[in-house]
C-alpha cells in the first residue's frame, strides 16, 4: 500500500503544477485596469456640458455625476461615460434626443470592460433604437466604424448601432498593444 501512495504523489505533482500553470491570476494581463488608460476621457476635467448633462440623470441612478463625460453625440442622441461604485465600474449612458424621450445606462466592472467592453440598448416606444457599445481605449474599432456619425472629442471607441441595424456578425479586433484580439459583435435589440 505504501507503494502505491507513493505513485498516486508522485502522479499527483504535474497536475498540481498544471493547474497553478492554468491559473487566471497567473495569465498575463491584456491592458491596463487604471481608468484613464481605459477610457481616456474620465482623465480630462469635468466640462459644462458634461454638468449639464450630469444634472439631467435621474438621482437613482447608480453613475457618479462629477465623473460624468460626454464622448459624443449623433442626430440620434447623446453618449456619455461615468463612473460607479466608488470608481469601480464603467458605465456608458444614452439618451435619445426629443422631448421625453429614453434614456438608458450600464454598468461593468472595470476588469469586465477591459475584456468586453460595456453596451445598453436603449429604444422609444415603436420609435428610435440604438444600440451603443464603448470599447477600452486600447482595442483598435476602425473596422467597425465605417459609417459612423458621431461627432465629439471622445468617438474613437465609441460604436453606435442606429435602429438596431444589424452588425456583421462577431469580428475580432486587434488591440494596440496585445497580441490578444478583442471579439465585437453586434447587439441586436428585442423590439422592432
Amino acid at each position: 500500500m505504501k507503494r502505491f501512495s507513493k505513485v498516486l504523489s508522485l502522479a499527483c505533482v504535474p497536475v498540481a503544477g498544471l493547474a497553478i500553470g492554468a491559473s487566471p491570476a497567473m495569465a498575463q494581463q491584456i491592458t491596463s485596469l487604471d481608468t484613464p488608460v481605459l477610457v481616456p476621457a474620465l482623465a480630462f476635467p469635468q466640462g459644462l456640458q458634461d454638468k449639464e448633462i450630469a444634472r439631467s440623470i435621474p438621482g437613482q441612478a447608480a453613475v457618479d455625476p462629477a465623473s460624468l463625460r460626454l464622448l459624443g453625440e449623433d442626430t440620434n442622441g447623446k453618449y456619455s461615460v461615468a463612473q460607479a461604485e466608488g470608481g469601480t465600474q464603467i458605465c456608458i449612458i444614452v439618451q435619445l434626443r426629443g422631448v421625453g424621450s429614453v434614456g438608458g445606462s450600464s454598468c461593468t466592472t472595470k476588469e469586465q470592460f477591459a475584456l468586453s467592453g460595456v453596451r445598453v440598448g436603449v429604444q422609444e416606444n415603436g420609435g428610435r433604437a440604438v444600440v451603443t457599445h464603448l470599447l477600452p481605449a486600447d482595442v483598435d474599432a476602425t473596422p467597425i466604424k465605417a459609417n459612423s456619425n458621431l461627432t465629439g472629442k471622445f468617438v474613437s471607441n465609441l460604436v453606435v448601432q442606429p435602429n438596431a441595424s444589424p452588425g456583421s456578425g462577431q469580428v475580432e479586433l486587434d488591440r494596440l498593444k496585445s497580441s490578444a484580439k478583442f471579439n465585437y459583435s453586434a447587439l441586436p435589440l428585442a423590439f422592432k
